[in-house]
């Protein structure tokens, strides 16, 4: 292997490794809408979770298939599903996203989503 590669895959491992840690302390220490707007916010990134998440997207708009039902949201951030239904409802609310069916969302306004979850990454 040459050595810019090596480097490069370090980096990447190196990055994948913030990530995955950054996410479990978010987990722990993020209120459930905090946890709801980071999941959609980290499900839009190019990469995360599924490959085929982008229907389209704008430079503050994003629509995705979520590729989770509620249920398995829910699992993943460590609430229920009522939680996760509940923090949906006001995110949608506040207008921060649509809902185009169960498993197509809107992100309306990222910005704004992402003071919502506490991040200052610019996913």
């Amino acid at each position: 292997m040459h050595a810019a590669l090596k480097r490069e895959l370090l980096k990447r491992t190196l990055s994948d490794l913030d990530d995955a840690r950054d996410w479990l302390v978010a987990l722990g220490r993020k209120s459930a809408v905090e946890k709801v707007a980071s999941f959609f916010l980290r499900v839009s990134r190019p990469g995360e979770l599924s490959h085929s998440n982008f229907v389209g997207s704008s430079s503050h708009r994003s629509i995705l298939n979520l590729p989770l039902t509620r249920s398995e949201i829910a699992d993943y951030l460590g609430l229920t599903v009522e939680t996760v239904s509940r923090q949906i409802g006001n995110l949608k609310s506040q207008g921060f996203i649509r809902l185009i069916d169960s498993r197509t969302i809107e992100l309306c306004d990222r910005v704004k989503l992402m003071d919502v979850a506490g991040s200052t990454d610019q996913f």
